[in-house]
């Protein structure tokens, strides 16, 4: 009987792809953790941007701030946007993370989100829009 055929083999095949797995694992991690470095810091740069550049006394002024009180949304226009960009590096980066798995289904589910996420933003600029409009006319 050939011991080797038997056991040994197959024991290498388990060892050699629990090894690409590990490093596979190791790369899943390091994308994570470095998209939510990444993801943070942008968060950041937006958000000061964006009040440095007065956003939010635009918003004031322009009466979104009124919406989003009644909305009972806390965060002021700027910190929205940036979390906005968060989320939108966050999922990238777990789309990038994915790819390292080789879920094609997965990946491409994922990437039919972030294609979809432009026709949100631009749908939640319309009811913004079209609240002030309201607000607007009913004060007229």
């Amino acid at each position: 009987m050939d011991w080797s055929a038997i056991i040994i083999q197959p024991a290498q095949v388990i060892l050699n792809k629990a090894i690409i797995y590990a490093y596979k694992g190791t790369g899943i991690l390091v994308l994570l953790i470095l998209g939510w470095f990444i993801a943070k810091a942008i968060e950041g740069l937006v958000v000061r941007f964006l009040k440095v550049a007065q956003l939010d006394t635009a918003s004031d002024k322009a009466g979104i701030t009124k919406i989003l009180v009644k909305g009972e949304i806390k965060h002021t226009l700027s910190e929205l946007i940036g979390a906005l960009a968060y989320w939108l590096i966050i999922l990238i980066s777990v789309v990038a993370a994915v790819n390292v798995l080789d879920l094609a289904v997965a990946a491409a589910l994922l990437n039919n989100i972030i294609a979809y996420i432009p026709s949100v933003v631009a749908a939640i600029f319309v009811l913004a829009a079209g609240m002030f409009l309201a607000t607007f006319a009913a004060q007229v």
